[in-house]
């Protein structure tokens, strides 16, 4: 996951963000609910926009176990949810660079609401 995150920080990886957050400005303010949680490789919040006021992240790869402001440190195939406990989970490249997509999509249908997002 550090390779991504390093990406992220150069001119491509930049740019791709860039046009991820003008895409998730126009999509977020249409999901409503209490909770929404962001499983992202990197470090930026992509869910400002979002009307919701429950927020947190969670930084995928980081061996770091300190948790500040909105970020949390946790396993994203253990997340610490009861199920059907959240409205929107914003997986942010997480499929593509995990070891276990499969495992991390399951846990993600298990905190998730049925009706979620």
């Amino acid at each position: 996951m550090q390779d991504v995150k390093d990406w992220f920080t150069g001119p491509l990886g930049q740019l791709v963000l860039a046009n991820e957050e003008r895409v998730l400005e126009q999509l977020l303010p249409g999901f409503f609910g209490y909770h929404l949680l962001q499983l992202s490789p990197q470090e930026n919040s992509l869910f400002s926009s979002s009307v919701i006021h429950h927020k947190l992240k969670l930084t995928a790869g980081s061996n770091d176990t300190k948790a500040t402001g909105d970020c949390m440190a946790a396993e994203a195939t253990e997340l610490p949810f009861a199920e059907d406990s959240l409205d929107v989970v914003l997986l942010h490249h997480m499929l593509e660079f995990h070891r276990e997509p499969l495992k991390l999509l399951r846990e993600v249908s298990r905190v998730a609401l049925p009706m979620g997002q």
